[in-house]
């Protein structure tokens, strides 16, 4: 059960990374533009924190989806996980401090969906989170196997489709889950 909880944390931290940083890279004008806009990060620091970002996703994401496939990766399982993780805290602390700024809180950049920036919005980062802290435990308990990723069969191919499938539920939400209209005035 180790190797299954694994495999699919693997697969949803390597979907969720290595998607929203080939988006940003893909769009990185307007990825550099929506930082900019947000305020958090000074002007003259938005595209290379942009680039920044974009890059230690693909890195991160990239390794993950090698391990996944049985490849060499020589970064421990380990390091992977708190990767995801400090990623996660990195992206929770900035959409915390976006979000109290109401007027520039025009959307996060972490769905391909445009969606306005809502309470909803920090799912991704809080499921990076929790999913990185699977993966380390699930690691931890499986011990120091050499390719613990690698073989499997149709378990593997089930941990693997559904972390991905996780995964882009997740990224997705923030721009499905639209605000409530206000009733009444209030």
């Amino acid at each position: 059960m180790t190797t299954f909880a694994f495999r699919l944390s693997f697969a949803f931290l390597g979907a969720v990374l290595l998607g929203t940083g080939i988006g940003h890279a893909a769009g990185f004008a307007r990825f550099a533009a929506l930082v900019r806009g947000h305020g958090i990060v000074p002007a003259p620091w938005s595209g290379p924190v942009a680039a920044a970002v974009a890059a230690l996703e693909i890195g991160i994401g990239g390794a993950l989806a090698l391990a996944l496939v049985g490849s060499a990766v020589h970064v421990a399982p380990w390091a992977l996980a708190l990767g995801s993780a400090a990623c996660g805290v990195a992206f929770l602390v900035y959409l915390r401090r976006l979000l109290r700024q109401p007027a520039r809180a025009q959307s996060c950049g972490c769905s391909p969906l445009a969606s306005p920036l809502t309470g909803v919005s920090l799912v991704p980062s809080v499921a990076l989170l929790t999913v990185s802290a699977v993966g380390l435990g699930a690691g931890m308990l499986q011990g120091s196997s050499p390719e613990p990723l690698a073989g499997g069969g149709v378990l593997r191919l089930l941990s693997i489709g559904w972390g991905a499938t996780l995964a882009l539920l997740v990224l997705v939400l923030p721009a499905v889950v639209l605000p409530r209209p206000e009733i009444g005035g209030r």
